[in-house]
């Protein structure tokens, strides 16, 4: 099928496509009008439950094109024109049905076994091939995915990452946006509308991962319009469904959540009649906004799990035997058959109608062009990492505020300007009673937001991915989230939400999708001991490793306000790292326009005989040390790095080193995988001869109280004699 006509199609007539069902699979009558005659099109009188000869038809023929295309990836891979194939065989039906009901203005966010119901969505099997040989042209990510990982924008698919599960909590978090964005009066990104539902579908297997439940528990909360399909096939690779399920059934598993507003069916997916009446049921309660729906469908599995699996290995004579008996298509070659519809004749020649379509699709995408490997860096961010705008000065004579209340007065002031702005976590909010003065964050950053803007800034649940992927699905629907995270140690409960789903997004998608967000986040030591481990670390090196997010670390009140500004204006996901041991510390607000530029480092002091750089806490504590050397006639100068990412202000480190051939990095990080060794790496490329040296903690965890917690982090006076060892020699 061409794939520019398919297109054309669908945006020529954008009002009677979305008011119609399965529209898509109109666009293979080609097919069958090719195989059987117009007369084959013309079946309009019900034949099995509601649906039409023709429906039914259609039904078997985009299910046959989706069969095919399982196989001739093999066939492609087998060639060598192809390295992986993931197949959906078994449920072309269930998919099928949801293609009857999802419109392109719904958000899908699938599993890689869903291609019938892309293929029902209008995505076309070229378009499909053109992954699959990983050529340029690929609209799903520009040929950097593996096949089967869907994403086309026009049509509402989010581009899909490969951890299973992995969508489900952004998923709610998107049908959770849309609504909030209604409400707000807000203009949703597109190609969402204000009737959206979110359709997300996992396998059987997937049930057992913890973020599918946090997902579930979000969206019954929050009543959002999504629909979670869970596909049961029986097997997540060679683990049954017996095992991996408590009580094997998926559907019960998920009752309880009927007494609070969720919608549970269960369907036999292979069955058109079952299917359809179950999934239109399923999207007239989500879209009529009545609550979130799980739609467990019993499915088949006719082809192993990927290229890779032989589930003969696994599975018994008998139990494929079985297998084969349920197949979908053949149901559906019977109902045509006894309906007097489809002979075996007919659906021959529908078969190689069918076929000969998908040999020429495959044909095509494989003579498309390469992908240009100078291009693999593009779209990582919103702008190259290397981009550094030019700082303009602070407002002259700001009163002093400490840190936390500049950071407050800059979220007031950018939720005043900017209403996509949200701001939630856990206890951000205030009180639910007036005249109480409110929590406002665990240090009182974001006290008063939610009396000023009531709809706006909410408490969260006690969930890190919760928080960081429902920040993903809210970007997607339009608004700008602003989210808390406690402490930094706290992240990781949310590390797959930050670094497989939120921060390879744009890349992944070539930059058709983002999902630009704000994570504040309270970080390091230095409060006499009372922290300890889990609330006294920096990490920033882990951090800084991931591609798709800056990050940024203040050392004073001015520069916390400017950066998270700037954080706010980006369109990137920005993390925040807030020195809680500085945020009691004064300095000038700098007025609510100000912007640190990201990667742009600020020189603190001037010096001609060792440069030293740190960033966040580090930096009074450079400072104090470069006050010590200058007694003893050692001038120092002091960098603070403010942007702790891939685009780090070299040039200016690099200016300053080849000025006084020696750079000490002073961090609290571990010495061990810190972000100062690629600093100090970077320097010792670009400058080889000049003396390099860090000041780091121990690589050992924070201890509590004040002699554990001095005995790990390092010291002002760790600094000085580490820059008088440099420079003595």
């Amino acid at each position: 099928m061409d794939t520019a006509v398919a297109r054309g199609q669908q945006e020529g007539e954008p009002s009677e496509l979305l008011g119609r069902p399965c529209w898509a699979t109109e666009l293979y009558d080609v097919i069958i009008r090719e195989a059987l005659g117009d007369e084959a099109l013309r079946h309009d009188k019900p034949l099995a439950g509601n649906l039409s000869g023709t429906e039914l038809l259609r039904a078997y023929t985009v299910s046959r094109v989706s069969r095919d295309m399982d196989q001739r990836e093999r066939t492609l891979q087998a060639q060598g024109r192809a390295w992986f194939s993931i197949a959906g065989a078994g449920r072309e039906v269930i998919g099928w049905a949801f293609g009857r009901y999802l419109r392109a203005h719904d958000p899908k966010m699938p599993y890689y076994r869903d291609r019938t119901v892309l293929l029902c969505s209008g995505v076309t099997p070229e378009e499909m091939f053109l992954q699959t040989v990983g050529a340029a042209s690929d609209p799903a990510s520009a040929g950097r995915q593996m096949p089967s990982h869907w994403g086309y924008r026009s049509l509402g698919v989010v581009a899909q990452s490969s951890p299973t599960g992995s969508q489900a909590i952004p998923a709610a978090g998107l049908a959770e946006g849309i609504v909030k964005a209604v409400e707000l009066g807000v203009e949703l990104n597109q190609p969402w509308q204000q009737d959206s539902v979110v359709y997300i579908s996992i396998g059987d297997g997937t049930t057992a991962q913890g973020e599918v439940e946090e997902a579930i528990r979000q969206s019954v909360r929050t009543r959002a319009p999504v629909i979670f399909l869970i596909e049961d096939d029986r097997y997540a690779i060679s683990v049954p469904a017996t095992w991996a399920i408590p009580g094997g059934d998926a559907t019960r598993l998920y009752k309880h959540y009927e007494d609070v507003g969720m919608l549970v069916l269960s369907c036999d997916g292979t069955d058109p009649v079952d299917a359809d009446a179950a999934v239109a049921r399923a999207v007239e309660y989500a879209r009529t906004r009545k609550g979130p729906v799980i739609l467990t469908a019993a499915v088949t599995r006719h082809m192993s799990h990927s290229s890779t699996d032989t589930q003969e290995q696994y599975r018994t004579p008998e139990d494929l035997q079985e297998e084969e008996a349920r197949d979908p298509l053949a149901r559906l070659a019977a109902i045509l058959a006894d309906g007097g519809i489809l002979s075996e004749e007919d659906r021959s020649k529908l078969d190689q109608a069918a076929m000969a379509h998908v040999r020429d699709a495959s044909d095509r995408a494989g003579e498309a062009p390469r992908p240009n490997p100078s291009h693999i860096e593009e779209h990582i961010n919103a702008r190259p990492v290397e981009t550094r705008d030019q700082e303009r000065p602070p407002q002259e004579g700001g009163e002093p505020v400490e840190m936390r209340y500049a950071l407050n007065r800059a979220l007031a002031n950018a939720m005043e300007k900017n209403p996509r702005i949200v701001i939630y976590g856990e206890d951000v909010a205030d009180a639910e009673f007036p005249g109480l003065p409110g929590k406002g964050g665990v240090f009182h950053v974001t006290r008063g937001l939610q009396f000023a803007n009531p709809d706006r800034v909410w408490n969260s649940a006690l969930a890190e991915a919760t928080i960081i992927g429902t920040a993903m699905g809210i970007s997607l629907a339009g608004l700008l989230p602003v989210v808390e995270i406690q402490f930094r140690d706290y992240l990781h409960p949310a590390w797959q939400q930050l670094v497989d789903e939120a921060a390879t997004l744009r890349w992944r998608s070539h930059g058709d999708w983002a999902c630009p967000f704000v994570v504040r986040m309270s970080y390091g030591g230095y409060l006499g001991g009372a922290g300890a481990l889990w609330h006294s670390e920096a990490n920033v090196g882990m951090l800084s490793s991931i591609p798709g997010i800056r990050i940024v670390c203040p050392s004073n009140a001015t520069d916390a306000a400017g950066l998270l500004r700037t954080a706010i204006d980006s369109e990137d996901i920005v993390l925040v790292l807030e020195p809680k041991a500085l945020y009691a510390r004064k300095a000038p607000y700098p007025g609510d326009d100000y912007r640190v530029p990201l990667g742009v480092a600020r020189t603190r002091r001037q010096g001609s005989d060792i440069t030293i750089v740190a960033w966040g806490n580090l930096v009074p504590r450079s400072l104090e040390a470069a006050e010590t050397l200058a007694g003893e006639g050692i001038e120092a100068e002091v960098i603070d790095l403010r942007t702790v990412d891939a685009g780090w202000d070299a040039p200016s480190v690099l200016t300053s080193v080849n000025k006084t051939g020696s750079l000490l990095v002073a961090e609290e990080d571990r010495r061990t995988g810190g972000f100062g060794a690629t600093v100090a790496a970077r320097i010792a490329h670009e400058l080889p001869g000049v003396l390099i040296s860090r000041v780091t903690a121990r690589d050992v965890r924070v201890a509590y109280g004040p002699e554990g917690e001095r005995a790990v982090l390092p010291q002002a006076e760790d600094v000085t004699a580490e820059a008088r060892r440099l420079v003595e020699g």
